[in-house]
């Protein structure tokens, strides 16, 4: 089955495994970017797996919503129709709360739970609309187990998860599900990006 699949975050760690894998069988891919080199390199990769794939870019910056705002103009005016929305750009941070400025605190909740939230908002009308559709956050495992010097992180993904299975049951009338992935441990350039106190 191929589906119109809206992905964010898309040039990194998981992002970029997802759509890599995605690509194979969908020929209509969107996704969101912040760096353009690693937009450029993915679009080759794209394309090398699937020639004929349409894909489109579209740059987003999670924490400003504005920009999440164009960006959903822009997808919209691109397609009538998006099967899956995966939401799964995100920012890491660590520290002792304590020396944690709030500016990175709200930094982090603007990226990690506003941002997937925005995005739900502006999308889940066209998905109400045709009566079926898919949603899947990306959470984390540290969102279900608290560790010492994790606390935003994981404060962020677990209100993203948990607004994820409230949601879910506001939309299955629709013929709408949404579900959350909450990985593990994975080798991704997350921890290089953090914010660290």
């Amino acid at each position: 089955m191929s589906a119109t699949i809206v992905i964010t975050g898309a040039t990194n760690g998981i992002g970029r495994a997802a759509i890599t894998d995605l690509a194979k069988d969908h020929a209509h891919i969107i996704f969101t970017y912040r760096n353009e080199d690693l937009k450029d390199s993915l679009c080759s990769e794209l394309k090398a797996i699937r020639p004929e794939i349409k894909l489109e870019a579209i740059y987003c910056d999670f924490s400003v919503l504005d920009s999440i705002r164009e960006a959903c103009d822009i997808i919209q005016i691109s397609t009538k129709k998006i099967d899956v929305l995966i939401n799964n750009a995100g920012v890491g941070i660590t520290g002792p709360l304590e020396e944690i400025p709030e500016i990175e605190i709200e930094n982090n909740f603007k990226t990690n739970f506003f941002g997937p939230l925005n995005i739900i908002k502006k999308i889940l009308p066209s998905m109400r609309s045709k009566k079926s559709g898919l949603i899947i956050n990306i959470t984390s495992l540290a969102a279900y187990v608290g560790t010492p010097y994790r606390s935003v992180y994981s404060a962020s993904k677990a209100a993203l998860d948990l607004v994820s299975e409230t949601l879910n049951m506001e939309t299955k009338p629709f013929n709408i599900n949404v579900v959350t992935v909450a990985p593990g441990e994975f080798s991704t350039n997350i921890a290089s990006r953090r914010y660290h106190a």
